[in-house]
């Protein structure tokens, strides 16, 4: 038998992201709303352009870098970022191990957000989300695993599915690819997807990748 680990990083992640998407569904809207407020990133606010009302700050203003990673919106946004953290986290958990695994991912995070901040100072719409910081994953996968290969779904001739290996850098790279195309072809009038912060998260786990792996060596 092999001693197979939980990625117990991954998995709290994981569950506090579900458990705080539960929780939405058994309050109001209007519930909803002030948490979206209260906890999610206002570029305005972090830039001092605009302030929350006493009444809906429940965190400092720097504290909702960190903590719009934990909220989503629906859950397709749940879906896809779940998935994304559990394939990728797994195995940068694995290669960094746990605590600075979570140090990583807060770090892309809170660089990913920073990024929308400064796309959009005086925007007065709360960013929640977990995409920023698993984009950093897909960086930094990217780094220290470059001959990785992902299993995806395809068709044959026939129209009938199968699993083929295909190169990570490839598929990383067609998902780098979309990510700016979108952020180009954005409406700025409707700013749904905070694709610049999916850019940003991206290279920060490039760039953040081999320091963290380099302080693990050290240690």
């Amino acid at each position: 038998m092999t001693d197979e680990r939980l990625p117990q990083i991954t998995l709290t992640l994981a569950l506090i992201c579900i458990g705080a998407f539960l929780a939405r569904l058994v309050i109001s809207e209007l519930s909803n709303l002030r948490v979206d407020y209260a906890l999610g990133l206002i570029p305005a606010v972090i830039t001092g352009k605009s302030d929350l009302a006493n009444s809906v700050s429940v965190v400092p203003d720097a504290a909702t870098l960190a903590t719009a990673l934990f909220l989503h919106s629906s859950f397709l946004h749940l879906f896809g970022n779940m998935l994304y953290l559990w394939i990728f986290g797994q195995a940068m958990e694995d290669t960094l191990g746990g605590i600075r695994f979570f140090l990583f991912y807060l770090s892309c995070g809170i660089v990913a957000a920073l990024s929308h901040v400064a796309n959009d100072p005086a925007s007065a719409v709360p960013m929640i989300g977990a995409s920023g910081a698993i984009s950093g994953l897909l960086g930094g996968f990217l780094i220290l695993h470059p001959s990785a290969k992902l299993l995806i779904i395809a068709p044959t001739r026939r129209l009938r599915l199968r699993t083929v290996a295909v190169p990570a850098a490839l598929v990383l790279a067609l998902w780098l690819a979309y990510q700016l195309y979108n952020f180009f072809a954005a409406d700025p009038l409707q700013p749904n997807v905070a694709w610049l912060a999916h850019v940003g998260g991206f290279f920060a786990g490039l760039i953040l990748a081999h320091p963290f792996m380099w302080t693990k060596n050290r240690a």
